[in-house]
């Protein structure tokens, strides 16, 4: 979440909607949760950043897919990835990406036996 706040800073956007699949981490953000010790800096340069039009908001990983296949790239790489264009992306996400424009809806299952 740093990264990204810090990315939309340079990019010069004034208005920023922020939706992450963690409701402890909007929670901790918000003030309304104490911080983990060990993740205190981060916090703190988040809320560093928040004074300049980010809205914060928790919503749930079926809405967050994109993100979340991103961030399973990320998690399995060890350099810096950038994705400036949507053809970019890698194709799972971009996929994704597409369903979601289109406003297809993505539900979660579990097997149960």
């Amino acid at each position: 979440m740093l990264h990204g706040l810090q990315l939309c800073q340079q990019m010069g956007f004034s208005m920023v909607q922020v939706e992450s699949d963690s409701q402890v981490l909007v929670l901790v953000v918000a003030g309304s949760f104490s911080i983990p010790w060990a993740v205190r800096p981060l916090i703190r340069a988040i809320r560093a950043i928040l004074p300049l039009g980010v809205r914060l908001s928790h919503c749930f990983r079926e809405a967050n897919t994109v993100a979340d296949s991103l961030a399973a790239v990320g998690v399995a790489c060890s350099g810096h990835l950038d994705y400036p264009t949507l053809s970019s992306l890698p194709r799972l996400s971009r996929s994704l990406f597409v369903l979601d424009r289109e406003q297809v809806p993505n539900f979660r299952f579990s097997l149960r036996r």
